[in-house]
C-alpha cells in the first residue's frame, strides 16, 4: 500500500487512502500509527524538509502492544519507498558515494596560507600547509603542538592569514561555504540539518 508518513502530536503515522465501494472518499483519509521498528534516517530526513514522505507499507494485525497487551494495527514500511532509488540512504554514506563517485567531504582541515610550503598540498592549493583533522580543533592543536604557533592572524606567535575549511575524497581544500554545497549535493546532509547555512558547513554537521 502506498501511503504518507508524518509526524502528529501523537507520535509518527502513516495516512493512507481507504476506499469504500459506494461512496466517494477523500484522499489520505485513515491512519494509522507506525510500526516500532526503526526509521531510516533518510526518512525522517524528507519528513523535516517537506513535512511528510512518501513510503510503502503493509497493515501489520494482531500485534499485540507490550504496554497495554491490547491487540493493535500498525502500518509496517516495507524497505523500498516510492522515491527511494532517487534519494540518498544516508545509513551508509560512503559506500553510496564511493559507487557512484561523487565528490564528498571527508575531514576538517585548515590551510595556513603564510607559512612555508610543503611538498605534499591538496590539488588546488600551490602555497602554505593544510593540516587535516577530525574536528578543525584537532587542527589547531596540532599546528600548536607540532610548529609551536597558535591559530590567529595578528600575533608574534600566530599563523597569520588562514582558512578553515574541509578535503574532499579528490584531494581539493575548500572552504565552508563550498563544502556545505558538496555535503548537501552528495547527500552527506540535509540542506535543513546545516547549523549554519550562511557561514557554511561545520563538521558537526556531518559528524
Amino acid at each position: 500500500m502506498k501511503g504518507r508518513l508524518q509526524k502528529s502530536n501523537k507520535g509518527w503515522v502513516v495516512l493512507y487512502t481507504k476506499c469504500h465501494p459506494a461512496i466517494m472518499v477523500k484522499e489520505f483519509n485513515s491512519s494509522l500509527p507506525l510500526h516500532p521498528d526503526p526509521i531510516p534516517q533518510y526518512l525522517i530526513g524528507e519528513v523535516i524538509d517537506n513535512g511528510f514522505a512518501k513510503v510503502e507499507f503493509e497493515i501489520v494485525k494482531n500485534y499485540i502492544d507490550e504496554h497495554t497487551n491490547q491487540i493493535q494495527s500498525y502500518a509496517k514500511l516495507i524497505n523500498d519507498t516510492i522515491e527511494s532509488r532517487e534519494n540518498f540512504h544516508t545509513e551508509d554514506i560512503n559506500q553510496t558515494a564511493s559507487k557512484d563517485d561523487k565528490e564528498r567531504i571527508i575531514c576538517a582541515a585548515i590551510w595556513y596560507k603564510e607559512l612555508p610550503t610543503q611538498r605534499l598540498l591538496p590539488k588546488n592549493i600551490d602555497r602554505g600547509i593544510v593540516i587535516c583533522g577530525h574536528r578543525h580543533g584537532q587542527c589547531i592543536d596540532i599546528m600548536k603542538t607540532l610548529g609551536e604557533l597558535r591559530t590567529v592572524t595578528f600575533s608574534p606567535d600566530g599563523v597569520g592569514e588562514h582558512e578553515q575549511g574541509f578535503l574532499t575524497n579528490t584531494n581539493k581544500f575548500v572552504d565552508r561555504l563550498e563544502a556545505a554545497e558538496i555535503a548537501v549535493k552528495s547527500g552527506q546532509v540535509y540542506r535543513s540539518f546545516l547549523h549554519n547555512p550562511r557561514v557554511g558547513l561545520f563538521s558537526e554537521d556531518l559528524y
